[in-house]
């Protein structure tokens, strides 16, 4: 479905992405790994068509990607491919919460739109939020309407870029539980490593030097306390009782 070869992104003189290169293929649940700055972000927005690579090839169900694509094929991906950015306010801009998930819809001249729209925000729990604007309501209950949108059209792929910050604990679970029954193709940046076993089987790890450090199963990550380290995702933390003294790793899974 996805195949990057040796891709590399910079804003101006600074490298945000270096030599990236991997595969995601149909159903695939994948988590991306990394501390803020490691390149997590713009990689998402490179697979969305919002940036395109300063090197190497973007290739969506066997087709290049890049800004001289053709009009047909830009619709196709924009049609296909769901990002939820991190902060949900850069993506609502509707008077209302039914008229924000019904955006997307118009655009594809979907059917019976009021009852998908209905149907979208019974699925998400926010029925009750309908005709208030989106741009009033909670962090947490912006997220999930901004990913109604999104999910509405019925993407095939979906990107989320930290889609758990805005959330308290059993909104992230609902979140979890929710991603585990969709059959749909995810990619799912964060740095909660606690999250990552529910988030996806594979794991993608940026390290800080902005390149892919390990691609490989979720399990056996959480197991490497040395490549965790390197990517600065697990720490040392000194503890004292009276007079001893010792230090264990620590997880990076803030919320």
């Amino acid at each position: 479905m996805i195949e990057l070869e040796g891709i590399g992104f910079s804003y101006g003189k600074f490298p945000v992405l270096r030599d990236v290169s991997f595969r995601l293929s149909e159903g695939e649940r994948v988590v991306l790994l990394g501390v803020n700055g490691s390149g997590k972000s713009t990689l998402l927005k490179i697979l969305a068509a919002l940036e395109y690579p300063s090197e190497g090839s973007y290739r969506y169900r066997g087709r290049e990607v890049t800004r001289k694509m053709r009009k047909e094929q830009e619709k196709v991906l924009r049609r296909e491919i769901g990002i939820l950015f991190q902060n949900p306010d850069t993506m609502l801009f509707n008077p209302s919460v039914y008229e924000e998930i019904a955006f997307g819809l118009q655009e594809i001249d979907a059917e019976a739109l009021d009852e998908r729209v209905r149907t979208v925000s019974e699925l998400f729990g926010i029925s009750h939020l309908l005709e208030r604007s989106p741009l009033k309501l909670s962090g947490g209950e912006k997220q999930r309407v901004a990913f109604a949108a999104i999910f509405a059209v019925e993407p095939r792929l979906l990107l989320l870029d930290e889609p758990t910050a805005n959330m308290d604990p059993r909104s992230s679970g609902w979140l979890v539980d929710f991603l585990q029954e969709q059959e749909v193709t995810t990619l799912v940046a964060t740095h909660n490593l606690s999250l990552a076993p529910e988030l996806g089987e594979r794991a993608l790890v940026m390290g800080e030097n902005h390149r892919l450090l390990y691609d490989g199963p979720v399990s056996d990550l959480l197991h490497n306390d040395r490549l965790l380290l390197e990517a600065n995702l697990l720490h040392r933390h000194r503890h004292r009782h009276g007079a001893v003294e010792h230090s264990h790793y620590h997880l990076h899974d803030w919320s």
